[in-house]
């Protein structure tokens, strides 16, 4: 696609590459319109989402991920492209899915297994204080729920502002940066204790979050039922190189058996 410029950049970001790439994968998380209220959510709008896939239909076959994958291993010469689709995000049924349909274009969509109770994931709750807050502001109460709760650990806990903790976000300003940083690697206590406390603070309701969210157990099994390919996305949708290998494998394993007893298949994971 060419260039642009303006609020469709971030999505167009992704579309940035060579055609001489035969064998891709792009991912997806959230396509839907921007709103003033969910500013700290940067969408692919879906008008912009059809011309990606159209223009991808026209160079590329759109194959699941097995086959992209084999066809990568083997070098073959036609071009393939996988879709992807982070979060079992409810607009990626409502929006992304009815496009892929018109395009006959398939996809993969990674489903949070908590989400499916009526769980908001610890990276929605924070793209959801975004939205309500400024970063600086937002760094601001995470130190004054620090210096409340842990006062013996305000130096340890706290985040810098004054140099980036990981170079390869420095795309963003560096409290966005260094509080996601911050919060991929807290001690789980500690992140959960925060979480809490801002949902408390902003009033938000867990369950509606979710519900306006994610996809349900029925929008799963439709999505399933149309063709497309339900995968796993863990169940708590934390970073695993933060997390205990032990941890890891019972997070894989319940979300891929919460999966298979919803559709009656084996998960891709």
């Amino acid at each position: 696609p060419a260039p642009r410029s303006g609020p469709l950049s971030r999505c167009l970001q992704a579309m940035s590459f060579s055609l001489d790439k035969k064998h891709i994968s792009v991912v997806y998380h959230y396509v839907d319109d921007p709103l003033p209220s969910r500013r700290g959510i940067h969408p692919c709008p879906p008008e912009e989402f059809e011309r990606q896939v159209a223009f991808l239909g026209e160079h590329y076959r759109f194959v699941r991920l097995p086959e992209l994958f084999r066809g990568a291993q083997s070098g073959a010469d036609e071009r393939l492209c996988a879709l992807t689709f982070d979060d079992g995000l409810l607009d990626q049924y409502v929006q992304a899915f009815p496009i892929m349909e018109r395009h006959r274009a398939v996809g993969t969509f990674f489903v949070i297994g908590e989400a499916l109770d009526g769980k908001m994931p610890e990276t929605h709750t924070i793209h959801m204080l975004f939205s309500l807050l400024e970063p600086e502001e937002l760094v601001g109460r995470y130190h004054a729920f620090v210096a409340e709760q842990f006062p013996e650990r305000v130096k340890e806990l706290a985040i810098p502002t004054h140099r980036y903790l990981n170079d390869a976000r420095r795309h963003s300003d560096i409290y966005t940066a260094n509080f996601k940083e911050r919060m991929l690697f807290l001690p789980e206590d500690v992140r959960e204790q925060f979480l809490e406390w801002m949902k408390v603070e902003h009033e938000l309701n867990e369950a509606e979050l979710s519900q306006e969210f994610f996809m349900g157990e029925h929008e799963v099994q439709d999505l399933a039922r149309r063709g497309g390919v339900v995968g796993s996305h863990a169940e708590h949708h934390r970073a695993f190189d933060s997390e205990d290998p032990e941890k890891i494998a019972e997070d894989v394993r319940r979300a891929r058996e919460r999966l298979e007893k919803l559709l009656g298949s084996t998960a891709t994971s």
